[in-house]
């Protein structure tokens, strides 16, 4: 698939020009207004950058813990059919919620 597919990094830097080009052409922005726009939006996700890597890490390590692995391999070995696990996995979270 490598061997077809393009590097993410360039539809990154494809979208990005675009951008600019887009924002200098339609809107009253200078392209360094444009850079500064990109800058200060980046950053101002890192909050919620955070909380995200926040859950990745707390999932992996409950998921990983001999207590939470138990339990998810009780589970699992119950479910037989894509349609049950749907079924699962509904009540559970409508249950946690």
């Amino acid at each position: 698939m490598e061997k077809y597919l393009p590097d993410p990094y360039i539809f990154g830097t494809i979208l990005t020009v675009l951008v600019l080009l887009l924002g200098v052409t339609l809107t009253d922005s200078s392209p360094l207004d444009m850079v500064t726009y990109r800058g200060d939006g980046f950053w101002g996700l890192l909050a919620f950058t955070m909380q995200m890597v926040i859950v990745l890490a707390a999932g992996h390590i409950l998921a990983n813990s001999p207590v939470f692995k138990k339990g998810l391999s009780s589970i699992a070995s119950k479910i037989k059919t894509p349609s049950m696990a749907i079924i699962v996995t509904m009540r559970l979270h409508r249950d946690l919620s």
